[in-house]
C-alpha cells in the first residue's frame, strides 16, 4: 500500500504478487482464517491495476474478490456483506471511469441497495457510507444526464450528512460542507 501511495507501481505489483501467493497458500491450509486476506489482497491488486489502467486485470481481481466475499457473506452476512457492497461500489467506480455507464449504473444500484440494508440494520456504522454512496451516485448521474435522479440522491445524502453532523459535528461537518 505504501508503494502505491508513493506511486511506485512496479514494486507494488511485485509486492502484491508475492502477498497473494503467500495468502493463497495460507488459505489452502486454513480457508476460514485466510480467505478474507486473499480477497483484500485482490482488492488492492484491482486498485493498483485500475491506477495502471490495466482494466481487464482490475475487473478480474474485483470479480475474484467479490466471489470470495459473496461466499463468506452467504455464511456470515453481518461480517462480510459490507465487503461485498464495497467491492461492488469500487467496481462501479472503475466502470464509471471507463465510461461503461450501463455496467456502472448496475453496480452503483446494487451497492446502494446493500448499503441501504446495512444502514437500516446498523445506522451508527453504515449511515455515513450510505450518504457517500448516494453522493457518488449523484455525481455519476450528472455525468449521464439523469439530473432529476442526481438531485434526489444529493438531497438524500445531504439529509443524512445533516443528521450525522447534528449528532457529531467534529466528525461529519466536513461532509456537510462538501
Amino acid at each position: 500500500v505504501l508503494q502505491v501511495s508513493k506511486n511506485d507501481l512496479e514494486n507494488a505489483a511485485e509486492s502484491y504478487s508475492e502477498a497473494i501467493k503467500i495468502r493463497k497458500q495460507l488459505a489452502k491450509k486454513n480457508p476460514e482464517s485466510y480467505m478474507p486476506d486473499v480477497a483484500d489482497t485482490l482488492i488492492n491488486i484491482a486498485s493498483l491495476q485500475h491506477k495502471k489502467n490495466d482494466i481487464a486485470n482490475a475487473r478480474k481481481a474485483y470479480r475474484d474478490a467479490l466471489e470470495i466475499y459473496s461466499r463468506l457473506a452467504s455464511v456470515n452476512s453481518n461480517i462480510y456483506l459490507p465487503n461485498v457492497a464495497s467491492i461492488i461500489f469500487k467496481s462501479a467506480q472503475l466502470e464509471h471511469d471507463r465510461n461503461e455507464n450501463t455496467k456502472a449504473k448496475r453496480d452503483y444500484e446494487e451497492s446502494l441497495k446493500i448499503y441501504r440494508q446495512l444502514a437500516a440494520e446498523n445506522p451508527e456504522t453504515y449511515l455515513h457510507d450510505l450518504a457517500n454512496v448516494l453522493n457518488n451516485i449523484g455525481v455519476f448521474q450528472i455525468s449521464i444526464n439523469e439530473l432529476v435522479n442526481a438531485e434526489k440522491n444529493f438531497y438524500d445524502a445531504l439529509e443524512i450528512y445533516v443528521q450525522l453532523a447534528n449528532v457529531n459535528p467534529k466528525d461529519y461537518l466536513y461532509d456537510l460542507a462538501c
